[in-house]
């Protein structure tokens, strides 16, 4: 007979929503959600999905998360730390080296049984030796459902996780930054025009990339977009990675004014550049240096400011009103002796 191969999905931040209504259910399968963030990053949406802090050394972090079952089965699942890098834009789980988050890291739990359409809660505590060297950082909390008992063939586990990014050091956190350097327009092999931005982080910080592009400016006054940019591109401080974005198959070859705008969490960056498409399904035309557009010409900046001088002018000129009006109230007073 032939040995099973156990075969693990690829770990991605795995986020879902507990039920919120009588007769809601959990979605499908094994999921993961984390519980708490920081108040320093309540509105950053990278803190909502994965543990994302700077500490010092001797912390202790301590977060909660929620692991569920979306099936109508109950499970048996091992829960445990690992270390993690990012390697050529990916966030890559460690198995076989300890690393230091697992090292550091402590859960209120190893294993749970999960009923069907049910969730536990999990503790972790992460704490951040005084000896700790000055640096970011990677790791993972994983949730692993083994695959079935079988004789023969393959069996297939699930695994899902939170994904841990801890910058350590004293003082102040390190600022986060990117740049978009070029641009570049393709046909992949199915005729299909995508546009990959190369993106070099400057910052202090790991980054997850997530935008869109929007092309204007085309054949006969064309626009088209926002397209959305494949998800998934991390970039360790320091690096440079492509981050791509897949068009529709009907737009022509150009030439376009291309404008991209990317963020990670609450960091946003926009670029822009002139890109024409090559004619060939396969080919790539050469990349074009991309232009970083101030926040002045982003209208998402532009309008809050516009509606804050607005209130503030108008706050002025009832002000400088109310001091002519009581200076006159005051001349037209009769002296007194």
């Amino acid at each position: 007979m032939a040995a099973a191969t156990v075969v693990c999905p690829t770990l991605v931040p795995a986020v879902i929503a507990a039920p919120t209504a009588e007769g809601a259910q959990y979605p499908p399968g094994l999921g993961i959600r984390l519980l708490d963030a920081s108040l320093s990053r309540k509105k950053d949406p990278r803190a909502r999905i994965s543990i994302d802090d700077f500490v010092h050394p001797g912390d202790t972090l301590t977060r909660h998360f929620l692991i569920s079952d979306g099936d109508n089965r109950p499970f048996n699942v091992k829960i445990y730390a690992r270390a993690a890098k990012i390697v050529d834009g990916n966030f890559a789980i460690v198995d076989k080296q300890p690393g230091e988050i697992p090292q550091w890291t402590s859960l209120d739990r190893s294993s749970a049984t999960i009923p069907p359409q049910s969730a536990v809660t999990v503790t972790v505590k992460i704490s951040i030796p005084k000896t700790a060297p000055k640096g970011e950082y990677y790791g993972a909390l994983l949730a692993e459902l083994p695959p079935p008992p079988t004789h023969q063939g393959v069996a297939v586990g699930a695994r899902v996780g939170l994904r841990v990014y801890l910058a350590v050091g004293p003082g102040g956190e390190p600022a986060s930054d990117f740049t978009v350097d070029t641009l570049t327009a393709a046909r992949n092999e199915h005729h299909v025009p995508v546009v990959t931005a190369e993106v070099h982080n400057t910052g202090g910080r790991a980054l997850d990339m997530a935008g869109t592009l929007r092309l204007d400016h085309g054949p006969g006054g064309l626009s088209a977009g926002p397209f959305p940019a494949t998800l998934g591109t991390v970039l360790a401080p320091g690096q440079t990675e492509p981050v791509v974005v897949v068009l529709s198959k009907d737009i022509p070859d150009g030439p376009w004014h291309a404008r991209i705008d990317l963020q990670s969490g609450l960091l946003k960056r926009a670029a822009e550049g002139e890109i024409l498409f090559p004619s060939g399904a396969g080919e790539t035309s050469k990349p074009v240096a991309a232009k970083s557009i101030p926040l002045t010409k982003n209208r998402d900046v532009i309008v809050p400011i516009a509606i804050a001088l607005l209130l503030f002018l108008m706050i002025l000129l009832f002000l400088i009103w109310w001091r002519r009006r009581k200076r006159d109230d005051d001349d037209d007073r009769p002296a007194t002796s």
